[in-house]
């Protein structure tokens, strides 16, 4: 039986093509990615976070998106971006890295903003927003049928804040609120018992379901739970609420750049972060809706709680 033309040393010789093509291309595409990186200018951004922002935020996580972030977006302007992040601690530390250079742009909460000297080549440029809205109001919330209607019902009782990002104007709220009082005392005297909370539902549901006297939350934290579960908007009221404190201010250097023109990239970028998959990645680890142009006037309810809170409590602030 004729069992035809042996194929193999054609199939072979076509496989052996294939492989050489292929292998062509890649070297063409590393080629041309060599050398559109040659063409990349330099671009150097060292950035400066407060601890306070990493506050539940995987830290890994949001170097390793910041990384992405800063290089995609880069090469879409024609840069190679040497990035670093640097966490401080305190005001000093980033006072200290501003005055060496050391940083060039800097991510700070409204609170700790306001007691640092940043100098005038660290001017801020942005504020961080929320579903549109710049700064958030701080609520103290209790059971309806709890019979607790003021913060002085609260005392002893206990009470749990939630302890996210950039909440330190809302803690400074709460202090000065227990400070007023008279007595002097601070929250954890005051209440009895002091407990922190890492998410929405852990400061919220135990008031809800009566295990909790009252908590402290940002009213978007609020808001979403009602969206999970309207009762809880229905069965939870607030007894105390704040003036709305904008979170975080975004400072950029005027001077330390390669050229003008690389400075302004890292402007328009930052104003469009919403708008790019890299960017939206990591305002959703911080839980950033979006950032907008700073006014001096954002930051006063800000200032007026400073000036509130260290009169009471002269130490307190740094």
């Amino acid at each position: 039986m004729n069992a035809g033309p042996d194929l193999r040393p054609l199939y072979r010789r076509w496989r052996a093509l294939v492989v050489l093509v292929l292998g062509l291309l890649a070297a063409m595409h590393g080629a041309a990615a060599e050398t559109q990186e040659d063409n990349l200018l330099p671009l150097t951004l060292n950035v400066g976070f407060i601890r306070s922002c990493f506050l539940n935020v995987n830290r890994a996580d949001a170097e390793s998106a910041f990384k992405v972030l800063t290089e995609s977006i880069g090469r879409k302007h024609g840069y190679r971006v040497n990035s670093r992040t640097q966490i401080f601690d305190t005001t000093a530390e980033i006072e200290s890295a501003v005055k060496a250079g050391a940083v060039n742009l800097i991510i700070i909460d409204s609170w700790k903003y306001l007691a640092c000297d940043l100098g005038a080549d660290m001017p801020p440029r942005f504020v961080t927003a929320e579903q549109g809205e710049i700064g958030k109001p701080y609520l103290i919330l209790t059971h309806r049928k709890s019979g607790f209607a003021t913060l002085n019902d609260l005392r002893g009782k206990g009470l749990t804040l939630l302890e996210v990002a950039n909440t330190n104007a809302g803690k400074a709220w709460l202090d000065t609120l227990v400070r007023k009082q008279g007595d002097g005392t601070t929250p954890a005297d005051f209440f009895g018992a002091l407990d922190f909370a890492d998410k929405p539902s852990a400061a919220i549901l135990p008031v809800f379901f009566g295990k909790k006297a009252a908590c402290l939350v940002d009213r978007f934290s609020f808001d979403l739970m009602k969206e999970l579960n309207p009762q809880v908007g229905q069965t939870l009221r607030a007894i105390a609420i704040s003036e709305p404190f904008v979170d975080n201010v975004v400072c950029l250097s005027d001077t330390g750049w390669e050229t003008p023109a690389a400075k302004a990239t890292v402007l328009n970028a930052l104003a469009e972060l919403h708008l790019d998959p890299a960017g939206q990645q990591i305002l959703l680890l911080f839980k950033i809706g979006r950032l907008l142009p700073f006014a001096e006037a954002q930051l006063d309810t800000v200032k007026q709680l400073r000036a509130l809170h260290s009169s009471i409590t002269p130490e307190a602030g740094k």
